[in-house]
């Protein structure tokens, strides 16, 4: 029977030992009071229900169970008191249980050469001063608190990006933000930096008033979001954004809480889908300085690259989305404890180890690539990408949910035939892009000198397993090299020189962009990189 509304609503939500309260005095989305509640829950979907990952233990005066509801949740679930958030309705006074937050691996570190200092936060009799530099990615956010007079990185510190609230990708955000939630998107994205550089100074026992300078990266959508900019411009054709930054902001114009008189510097975007953090990440890994063809990958959500040649620089961003990060994969997750992060085989036996030794619970992206790799190697999946059941079934690894057949891989964690398939459209995305910017760029695959792999994920994967499930170019699995938090490290040497902060406004201007989208060579190439039978 469906619950009856209440005139007097309360919600109290309770995580990590923690209780927000809130009131509302007609029926609410539970999806909408945990925004508003500033609690943090992650909505890979956008709230669409199309995920079935915004799972919170609630109980009170909810709306019925949804057909969605019953379709993605399982018996087991539904006893326990597990609602989708974003599927149900609050009529009444409930009591709402997210799941504890768990601490997720955030990669913070990158490659760093050598370059001549000159802060430009920093002023003649100055002592100690320190300056912030930060990357915000679509999924996680990474701060670093420099003393400008030594050039020694004192304090990093990082979270997930709260905007996931609104979705796992920039377009769902982004789509979010034309409705009339981009003031929420950019008060979430101010507060959780505003919290980075606390913690930062809190941490070399620093007053926030002897920071002096920031400089704060990302791609061009988050960018957006952080100035609080319409992202019309972003979201529809022709694709030119209305803003490329590349310029100075106080404090007070983006809400970050330092001392009124430092100054927050935004690199220059290349394009509306190849934004700042590709700026930056060509400095830090020096591009420019390579004798040889050199490629720079950022393997995320977006597919951001950039190849080098003859001095020539040549950019993509290919929508890859965010299966590699766990969302839009039935059990996948982050880098928490007790995901599945690499898989191999003895004896036809799957091996897998988790994070933190736990008891796996989930997959994360590199562990996904592995145990697509080595089930394709043992004959369990097939060129294509569809399921062996006879196989399978040989090696003990067959399994059915919901009706969708499964293969499973520790425990109770499995991957589904969809899951296969979401993971062919994304690593199809990337290795075309690879393709097309070689191809441009006239470049052969044994003339390439360099790939560079950035990005959390890249940094966590195996070249090896990339490869054999072509994610990567199989011929550059040897000339791979992972970068790291590239855009991160770049930000922080604009930080710390003038010189290097104009040739990045430079680099982004005569860097040209493919669209991906009007290209018919990397329309054939994305048909043929789905499969797993990897061609020429």
């Amino acid at each position: 029977m469906a619950a009856k509304f209440s005139e007097h609503m309360k919600i109290s939500i309770t995580q990590n030992g923690k209780t927000t309260e809130l009131e509302y005095d007609a029926p609410v989305s539970l999806a909408d009071a945990l925004k508003n509640s500033g609690v943090p829950h992650g909505f890979p979907c956008g709230g669409k229900g199309n995920c079935g990952k915004c799972l919170v233990y609630v109980s009170g005066a909810l709306s019925p169970l949804s057909r969605r509801e019953e379709f993605l949740l399982t018996k087991e679930q539904v006893s326990r008191g597990l609602r989708l958030a974003c599927l149900t309705e609050v009529r009444g006074s409930v009591f709402v249980t997210p799941p504890e937050m768990e601490d997720e691996q955030i990669l913070t570190s990158g490659c760093m050469p050598s370059f001549e200092r000159s802060p430009w936060g920093l002023a003649d009799g100055d002592k100690t001063v320190y300056g912030v530099a930060v990357d915000i990615g679509t999924t996680t956010v990474a701060a670093y608190l420099y003393d400008l007079a030594s050039g020694v990185r004192v304090a990093e510190q990082s979270a997930l990006n709260p905007q996931r609230a609104f979705g796992a990708d920039v377009i769902s955000r982004m789509e979010r933000s034309i409705a009339g939630e981009g003031d929420a998107l950019r008060r979430m994205i101010t507060e959780c930096i505003n919290m980075l550089i606390s913690k930062l100074c809190v941490a070399v026992r620093a007053e926030i008033e002897a920071v002096t300078s920031a400089v704060i990266t990302g791609n061009t959508a988050m960018l957006f979001f952080l100035c609080g900019e319409p992202v019309q411009s972003l979201a529809g054709l022709p694709f030119i954004p209305s803003k490329y930054f590349g310029e100075y902001f106080s404090p007070a114009e983006l809400d970050i809480s330092l001392p009124a008189d430092s100054r927050i510097y935004l690199p220059r975007c290349i394009s509306a889908y190849v934004g700042a953090d590709i700026t930056t990440g060509i400095i830090a890994t020096e591009l420019l300085k390579s004798t040889h063809p050199v490629l720079l990958v950022d393997i995320g959500t977006n597919g951001e690259m950039v190849l080098q040649t003859g001095g020539k620089l040549l950019a993509c961003s290919t929508a890859a989305g965010p299966a590699f990060e766990g969302a839009g994969i039935r059990m996948g997750s982050g880098a928490v404890p007790g995901a599945v992060k690499s898989v191999m085989s003895w004896d036809g036996k799957l091996v897998c180890e988790t994070i933190g030794g736990a008891r796996p619970e989930s997959i994360c992206g590199s562990g996904i690539v592995d145990t697509i790799a080595v089930l394709l190697e043992l004959g369990a999946i097939e060129g294509g990408g569809r399921v062996s059941a006879e196989r399978a079934g040989e090696l003990g690894v067959l399994c059915e949910i919901d009706g969708e057949t499964a293969l499973r891989v520790a425990g109770e964690v499995i991957l589904t035939q969809g899951d296969i398939r979401a993971v062919q459209l994304a690593k199809a995305a990337i290795c075309a892009g690879m393709r097309t910017l070689l191809h441009r760029g006239g470049v052969s695959r044994d003339d390439l000198g360099m790939l560079f792999i950035a990005g959390g994920f890249g940094s966590f994967m195996d070249t090896r397993s990339a490869a054999a499930i072509g994610l990567i170019i199989p011929e550059l699995a040897p000339k791979a090299r992972s970068v790291g938090n590239s855009a991160g490290s770049g930000a922080a040497m604009l930080l710390q020189s003038r010189a290097l902060l104009e040739v990045s406004e430079r680099v982004a201007v005569r860097t040209e962009t493919i669209d991906l989208a009007a290209d018919k060579y990397f329309m054939e190439k994305y048909i043929d990189c789905m499969s797993f039978e990897l061609g020429e």
